[in-house]
């Protein structure tokens, strides 16, 4: 148990290293120059070889409008999908809740041609007052632990893997959505919760 929480630890302190290496690698890569016409020209949200296209909003929505719950949804090189949501949650590991925790199971696809990191920075969650609420660190990184998923790992093309992420909800609030991206700076894809 020990060795876990200081792994869980250890990844918490590098976590924000492999990030900021990770931005400036995503810098480095668009001022290259590099690009072909192909790419040039693809509009940023749409991911390199997609192998189906991205599910279609209902037609009484407007395309700015989360996606129906459990809905796969896509943003950039990945594909996301609620897969469960647990609430009324008071702690989660040594962590009290201010109001209550709310943990989002994920499902997590890479559906570029190449391998992509995940990271769990930039996840909001929306209550239905539009208050975004950011994962909380130290208990998403305990309850990933403590049930075997990964807190941020890397996917091959085409490979899935399955994390949680812990969001602390306000009294007052009731939760609307979540806004996932690629990575932070991405344009990001809502998703209503069941």
């Amino acid at each position: 148990m020990l060795t876990k929480v200081i792994g869980a630890l250890v990844v918490i302190f590098l976590a924000p290293f492999a990030f900021a290496a990770g931005c400036f690698a995503l810098i480095a890569a668009g001022t290259s120059g590099g690009s072909d016409a192909s790419t040039a020209t693809r509009p940023p949200w749409v991911a390199e070889e997609n192998p189906e296209p991205a599910p279609e909003p209902p037609p009484n929505d407007p395309p700015w409008a989360p996606a129906p719950a459990r809905t796969p949804v896509r943003d950039g090189k990945f594909e996301f999908a609620v897969t469960d949501v647990e609430s009324g949650i008071s702690r989660v590991g040594l962590q009290s809740a201010q109001g209550s925790y709310l943990i989002v199971t994920l499902a997590v696809r890479n559906i570029s041609d190449e391998p992509k990191w995940f990271l769990p920075f930039g996840q909001k969650l929306f209550d239905t007052h539009n208050r975004g609420v950011d994962h909380d660190t130290t208990a998403t990184a305990w309850q990933t632990v403590r049930h075997g998923y990964g807190y941020s790992f890397e996917l091959t093309p085409g490979q899935s893997a399955t994390t949680q992420l812990v969001f602390d909800i306000a009294p007052d609030a009731t939760p609307s959505h979540l806004e996932l991206h690629d990575f932070l700076l991405s344009n990001g894809v809502s998703v209503r919760l069941p």
